[in-house]
């Protein structure tokens, strides 16, 4: 009886043991290029939402550019837009699909379940739109443009969109990190 007390204890510290030494996921710190606008973001960023960055852009996004940063935001969405601002003037003009291409480089969207922008923009299933396994409990979806493709998902009561025209492969990846160590900005 004594010795089988002994064990007991002893299987219950290295139980504890082995839990107290668990790995704690790291979180990662964010793409260098969006350091300068994290401030902004904690300013701006109302209290019902949430944003997450990146640690990690693809080469082709942030190679050769002079980084242009803005965002906004208001009491149901957040948007963030990193842009070349050598982007040429022939292509300059926003809402041009030569502007998409060519000068917004990468975005990063939250919003509310209930908002507009939510409703607008959901990716649903459809021809050009794949379901994307992001971590083992998160599934996405994958709409694919001519020249570029959205990631977007729900996590945490909060709908992420990610845009790029980098191929497919690579956002989706972004949106995988995203999901499993980005760093979480918190509203004021």
């Amino acid at each position: 009886m004594k010795y089988k007390s002994l064990l007991s204890l002893m299987v219950t510290l290295i139980i504890i043991g082995m839990g107290v030494f668990a790995p704690i996921p790291a979180i990662a710190e964010p793409d260098p290029v969006f350091k300068p606008i994290i401030g902004e973001i904690r300013n701006k960023l109302p209290s019902n939402l949430v944003f997450r960055l990146p640690d990690r852009l693809p080469i082709a996004v942030t190679r050769e550019m002079s980084p242009k940063l803005t965002f906004d935001a208001n009491s149901e969405w957040a948007h963030l837009s990193l842009e070349d601002e050598n982007c040429p003037p022939r292509f300059n003009k926003k809402g041009s699909r030569g502007y998409e291409l060519v000068c917004r480089l990468f975005s990063v969207t939250s919003s509310t379940l209930t908002s507009t922008y939510y409703q607008r923009n959901q990716i649903k299933p459809g021809s050009r739109t794949t379901a994307v396994q992001l971590s083992r409990n998160l599934r996405g979806y994958h709409l694919q443009g001519l020249d570029w493709s959205k990631v977007s998902w729900i996590q945490d009561n909060i709908y992420f969109q990610i845009y790029s025209a980098v191929p497919a492969g690579k956002l989706i990846e972004v949106a995988r990190s995203m999901v499993a160590n980005s760093q979480v900005i918190s509203g004021r």
